[in-house]
């Protein structure tokens, strides 16, 4: 009997398809939450309105014959569509005052988080009849529901 206790015993075998389906399950745990910190989600834009301002230069008379050069101040329209994190938007103005020309001196966002990529033709421009400018916008990083101002400083 003392032989049986003194022989070898066979090595255990170790369950090594058990192991690696753990290991596979803790990747892709691991994974997961990796890419569920990492996940964030697009903001949500929703523009209203746009609202067009035109400033003309303190002092001046808009009830003159012809009324404001570039018509009245103010311009609501419906919102634009956004496409990758922009919009773009047309601005037409007419100079109706037909003694002179006007100019376009900037235009400008002023809602916050939005920001001007690129207005073409860029200002200032000299307006004798009538202008187009086409404006890129970029929209904010975060949720934003409510109108788009934007202004335009003629002189």
């Amino acid at each position: 009997m003392e032989a049986a206790q003194n022989q070898p015993q066979p090595p255990k075998k170790k369950n090594t398809r058990l192991y690696a389906i753990l290991a596979i399950i803790v990747v892709i745990i691991i994974i997961g939450v990796i890419a569920g910190l990492s996940y964030s989600p697009a903001p949500t834009i929703n523009i209203t309105e746009v609202t067009e301002i035109i400033k003309y230069p303190a002092g001046e008379n808009y009830n003159t014959t012809f009324g404001p050069y570039f018509g009245e101040p103010y311009h609501n329209y419906s919102a634009p569509t956004i496409i990758n994190n922009q919009i773009t938007w047309t601005i037409a103005l007419l100079n109706v005052d037909p003694n002179a020309s006007h100019t376009v001196n900037s235009i400008t966002v002023t809602t916050p988080g939005f920001k001007i990529v690129s207005i073409s033709p860029p200002t200032p421009q000299t307006v004798a009849s009538a202008i187009t400018f086409d404006l890129t916008i970029s929209v904010p990083n975060s949720n934003y529901n409510g109108p788009l101002t934007i202004v335009i400083n003629v002189s």
